[in-house]
């Protein structure tokens, strides 16, 4: 028989542990870039990209940035380095939660997600991911408002312990046309002339939200 309150207080444990890792990625990720502007990793990406024309880059929305943030700090592209690579060859972190989250950033990968289930009480989204079938349950307060079970996200999963949730980086489709954008991204994908197929899944779903995604714009926490 479940418990309800043992459900509860594992749900209120895991919110509170979300919103503690939520807090000190938010740190790491600035001590990061603010690092890798020392370097030429993202201007190497931007290029990488397509969106550099003339010294001048070109997005076509306010929300790019986030995705364009998310491709320089976790793709291997510079050297078959990403960001967090290059910030930890020079930085160590002594900080119990902060190695936890870094190893997992270190770790994740971006995939195309059905969206499952959503609850909205507990700020909990069930997803499917398309090309493994794996179910993730997953936390996110602002998502959980914004999301309907008719929508596909591609996003990035950060697992720590039980505790699942995005990157911030998320780009949203219709599940109606799940079929062709699994064709189009194979095909486009092949026409990369690069070697990690995380950075061509990357960068041809960048460009598929421009064509065929959502604008989406996130419910306030507050």
């Amino acid at each position: 028989m479940i418990d309800i309150n043992t459900l509860y207080l594992e749900s209120k444990k895991s919110i509170k542990s979300y919103r503690e890792y939520r807090e000190i990625s938010k740190i790491l990720n600035d001590r990061i870039f603010d690092y890798l502007e020392t370097t030429q990793k993202g201007l190497n990406d931007i290029n990488i990209m397509g969106l550099l024309k003339n010294n001048r880059v070109y997005l076509d929305k306010n929300i790019e940035f986030d995705y364009c943030h998310d491709f320089i700090l976790y793709e291997k592209t510079l050297n078959n380095k990403s960001g967090v690579d290059l910030f930890l060859e020079s930085h160590k972190l002594e900080d119990k939660s902060e190695i936890e989250l870094i190893e997992s950033m270190k770790n994740s990968k971006t995939s195309l997600y059905k969206v499952i289930d959503i609850d909205k009480k507990d700020f909990k989204i069930k997803i499917e991911d398309i090309n493994t079938k794996e179910i993730i349950n997953i936390i996110d307060i602002s998502l959980s408002r914004t999301l309907d079970k008719d929508h596909l996200v591609f996003t990035r999963i950060i697992s720590i312990g039980d505790v699942n949730f995005t990157s911030g980086m998320v780009m949203l489709f219709n599940l109606n046309h799940i079929d062709f954008l699994e064709r189009v991204a194979k095909k486009e994908m092949k026409k990369l002339n690069i070697e990690n197929e995380n950075v061509k899944r990357f960068i041809t779903f960048f460009y598929l939200s421009r064509q065929h995604g959502y604008n989406m714009t996130l419910t306030p926490t507050t």
